[in-house]
């Protein structure tokens, strides 16, 4: 299993193998039960930071495979329901910016992302 420092750094990877090792590791991490409360916390806020950061860099600011990582881990984060409100709000804020990528890959990705905020307000019942 990959370390949480390690998921994070793979989430821009040029490889796509090892960007989905590190959603994988992020997957597990939010999706199991033997995590502390606070520990899950802890490690939600600097995912979704993280995610935050690589999905609001422009296109000419970085690779696309920075985009699309981020919009993939805000989408765990979102299905998790890990991500904090200012994070999920920064995601929403950012929606339009990622669903215009000149990257499919990356309109794919923030097109999960929505759908993800979508099921999570559905779920807990509260507005995106």
């Amino acid at each position: 299993m990959l370390s949480s420092d390690d998921a994070l750094a793979g989430l821009c990877h040029a490889k796509h193998l090892q960007r989905e090792k590190s959603l994988e590791a992020l997957r597990a991490t939010f999706s199991s039960t033997a995590l502390p409360s606070a520990d899950r916390e802890a490690a939600a806020a600097r995912a979704s930071a993280v995610a935050v950061e690589l999905l609001q860099t422009s296109e000419g600011e970085s690779s696309w495979e920075s985009r699309h990582g981020g919009w993939r881990a805000a989408a765990v984060l979102l299905d998790s329901s890990a991500m904090p409100p200012s994070a999920r709000a920064a995601v929403l804020d950012s929606m339009e910016q990622g669903l215009d990528d000149a990257e499919m890959r990356v309109r794919l990705a923030a097109g999960e992302a929505l759908a993800a905020a979508a099921r999570s307000c559905q779920a807990g019942g509260s507005k995106p």
